[in-house]
């Protein structure tokens, strides 16, 4: 009988979001979140993916080790954090300083459709 053994967690420190990577999303949030102002939660997630891939492009010195879809990811997670959506304790305890920085114009705390996946922690 064969046994499955796990593989080892490959993430390693260099895996995680740097500063200056943080601050492509910082510097963007309010032309992303104008884009999807108003649009239907197909919509935001298809201009979610596209932005994702024009970010890849314009920041690939920064960006190179991340996909289109780990940035298209994160782009969401920073609107809701900078929104301040829910509580700090929802984010990663790296992320908590940017929580509630950046208030999307029209105050409104609702939930980015494009964000895959609820747990943040």
């Amino acid at each position: 009988m064969a046994f499955r053994t796990q593989k080892p967690n490959k993430r390693v420190e260099n895996d995680r979001w740097t500063a200056e990577q943080n601050y492509i999303f910082l510097d963007v949030i309010d032309d992303y979140r104008s884009k999807i102002h108003n649009k239907s939660n197909k919509e935001v997630k298809k201009i979610t993916q596209e932005y994702a891939f024009k970010l890849k492009k314009q920041y690939e010195d920064l960006l190179y080790k991340r996909n289109q879809y780990s940035i298209s990811k994160r782009l969401a997670y920073f609107d809701e954090l900078l929104t301040g959506l829910g509580t700090p304790d929802d984010y990663l305890i790296k992320d908590k300083d940017y929580f509630g920085i950046k208030k999307r114009h029209d105050n409104s705390t609702k939930e980015n459709p494009a964000q895959i996946g609820r747990s943040k922690k």
